[in-house]
């Protein structure tokens, strides 16, 4: 697999940094920076989009658990909705937030409109889950 490192340009006056690497264990990881907002979320899952949609069989981690201030309820219906229509072509996806912080309303959104997504407070219950068939 390779090893991206795009920078992701999110509006005129946002910059965020989306870190996608290949991990040793055959999945895609995602790190989201700590400023993330929902404006970010959205062009960041767009970016993604463009970079997996010809590659099948992707599995992908996305790391949440550094962002400060996590999406309200509305934004996270938001995110995930958005998620699946632009990642239904994936695998899987594990969401790794902070803890303390799992709604499960993204979840539920993606999972609704059949993207195979669960939301996780312990990365290695989130790599376990991506590693199962």
């Amino acid at each position: 697999m390779d090893v991206w490192r795009p920078d992701t340009e999110v509006g005129p006056s946002h910059r965020g940094r989306l870190t996608i690497t290949a991990d040793a264990a055959g999945f895609l990881r995602v790190s989201c920076p700590a400023t993330a907002d929902l404006r970010w979320l959205l062009a960041a899952i767009d970016e993604l989009h463009h970079m997996t949609v010809r590659r099948p069989g992707i599995r992908l981690l996305a790391d949440l658990s550094a962002v400060i201030a996590p999406p309200g309820m509305t934004e996270q219906l938001l995110v995930g909705e958005h998620a699946a229509r632009r990642l239904g072509h994936l695998t899987k996806v594990a969401s790794l937030v902070a803890s303390g912080t799992r709604s499960g309303l993204s979840e539920g959104v993606a999972r609704k409109l059949r993207l195979s997504l669960r939301v996780f407070t312990i990365e290695a219950e989130a790599i376990r889950w991506l590693r199962d068939e």
